[in-house]
This record gives C-alpha cells, sequence and structure tokens, in this order.
C-alpha cells in the first residue's frame, strides 16, 4: 500500500504462490490463499489499486475481484461471503478486502461509495431484490452459441461432402447396372 514496493515484499508473494500451488484443498488451502493475498497486498501501490476500481455498474467503486484473483492465482470464490451461525463474517480474505477498500477510501485512493437508490426510494423496505446487470453473461452465452452455431455448420459441409461422394459412386453404378442390365436384353 504504500509508494515503494520492496523486493522482498514481490519475492514473498511469488513464494506464497509456489507454497499454494501443492495444496490441493482444505483448509491447508484456505491459509495458503490467505497468506497469498496478504503478500500480494503489499505488492501494490496506491497507483496500482486506482487502475482496479471497476468504473460502472453494481459495483463501481470497488476494486475488481476478478482481477485480483487472476494476479493471486487463487479462485474468486475467496471473496464471496461465509457467515457462522451467528451471522459474522468468517472469510479472512473478505474481511482484508473490506478493511484495505476502506483505508482505501479514507486515502482518498477509492471513490466513496454512493447509495445508488433514488431520492425518496424504499427498495430495500418494500423487500424488492435488485435486477443484477446480466449483459456480460447474455455476451457470453451468445458467444457461445454462435460458435456451437459454427461448429455445426461445419460438421454438416463435411457431413455434404461425404454424401456427395457417395451419390456420385452411386449414380456410377446404376450407369454400371443399366448397361448390364441392356446387355442382357441383347439376344445372342
Amino acid at each position: 500500500m504504500t509508494e515503494a514496493i520492496s523486493p522482498e515484499a514481490i519475492l514473498k508473494f511469488e513464494q506464497a504462490k509456489e507454497h499454494k500451488a501443492g495444496i490441493n484443498g482444505g483448509a491447508a488451502a484456505g491459509v495458503a490463499a490467505k497468506a497469498v493475498w496478504d503478500a500480494y497486498i503489499r505488492t501494490k501501490t496506491d497507483d496500482d489499486w486506482r487502475q482496479m476500481v471497476l468504473p460502472t455498474g453494481q459495483f463501481a467503486g470497488h476494486l475488481d475481484k476478478s482481477s485480483m484473483a487472476d494476479e493471486c492465482e487463487i479462485t474468486r470464490n475467496v471473496f464471496r461471503s461465509k457467515k457462522d451461525r451467528d451471522g459474522n463474517e468468517i472469510c479472512a480474505i473478505l474481511n482484508s478486502l473490506h478493511a484495505l477498500e476502506a483505508g482505501l477510501r479514507k486515502r482518498g485512493v477509492l471513490p466513496p461509495l454512493v447509495d445508488k437508490k433514488p431520492a425518496g426510494s424504499d427498495s430495500d423496505a418494500s423487500g424488492e431484490i435488485p435486477k443484477r446487470d446480466t449483459s456480460d453473461r447474455k455476451s457470453a452465452k451468445i458467444k457461445g452459441d454462435l460458435k456451437a452455431a459454427n461448429e455445426e455448420i461445419a460438421r454438416l459441409r463435411i457431413k455434404v461432402e461425404l454424401l456427395e461422394d457417395e451419390l456420385k459412386k452411386h449414380q456410377g453404378l446404376e450407369c454400371i447396372a443399366q448397361a448390364m442390365n441392356d446387355l442382357m436384353r441383347i439376344p445372342q
């Protein structure tokens, strides 16, 4: 979080990622992911954090969790809320992320959070659930459907070519059969 990043912080981040790579799951994986996260935070400057702010959408003003998870080589699930029986947050990485964002907001690195509800709106009181922005999901689904359709078209073109070749063979055989039939009718 300081402007000068020590080479030791970067080295510690790389070592934590290597250590985490050897762990398959369970509590040890969670501890290793937390170590990677803690080392990762120390490798970023305020300018780095500014570049990770989501500009628009439902999470505008928050840090981009997907890019952070990619850089840390950890699953994005570590940023999901997990609560105990009493409703207390138990995800150490998520708690750390919230503390980081609060600290960055306090220092002016992140913009202040803005209530997205229009004045006088009581969507929480009415029990109304805000709609999610699914344009990226729809776009990805359309791209996937298009790719599948193109693959199907290519497969069908190959099938048509094979059937045309087979048809030519059968037409050739038909001509031979007709010629043989004609020969059989000729009196000897």
